[in-house]
C-alpha cells in the first residue's frame, strides 16, 4: 500500500512548477485535468482511484481547471481540448519535462469519456 495518496490535488503553483521543469526529481507523473461541473470527470475519479493504486513509482494527480484565474493562460503550459484530459510526464534534472496527452478515444466510454484500459495502456506506454 502506498504512503501517499492515491491521488493528490495539485494547485496551479504545482502544476507550473511540475510542468517548466522546476522539480529535479525523477518521477513519472499523470494528471487528469477536471471540472467539478463535468460529469464525466465526476464518473472518471473512481476508475482514476482504482487505477492510482495499482502504480506504486507513478504520481497521479488532479487538476480542477476552474482553479486558473481568468488573467492566467493554462495553453501556456498545456494544451487542453476539454475535460476530462489526461497527461502524463517525467520529471528530473533533465529541465522542462516532455508531456504526452492521451488521445481522445475513437469511440467514447458514455459515462466517463476513457476507457480505464485506454488510460491502462497510456500509463504503460514509455514516458
Amino acid at each position: 500500500m502506498k504512503d501517499k495518496p492515491l491521488v493528490t490535488r495539485v494547485t496551479l503553483r504545482a502544476l507550473e512548477k511540475l510542468l517548466t521543469g522546476w522539480v529535479e526529481e525523477d518521477n513519472d507523473c499523470v494528471i487528469k485535468f477536471y471540472s467539478p461541473r463535468c460529469h464525466y470527470c465526476k464518473l472518471l475519479a473512481p476508475p482514476y482511484h482504482a487505477i492510482a493504486e495499482k502504480y506504486d513509482k507513478v504520481s497521479f494527480m488532479a487538476f480542477n481547471v476552474f482553479d486558473v484565474p481568468e488573467e492566467f493562460e493554462i495553453g501556456e503550459l498545456v494544451e487542453l481540448n476539454g475535460v476530462p484530459t489526461i497527461i502524463k510526464f517525467k520529471t528530473g534534472p533533465f529541465g522542462k519535462p516532455s508531456i504526452h496527452t492521451l488521445q481522445e478515444p475513437a469511440e467514447p466510454n458514455e459515462y466517463t469519456w476513457y476507457w480505464p484500459e485506454d488510460i491502462e495502456t497510456f500509463i504503460n506506454e514509455e514516458f
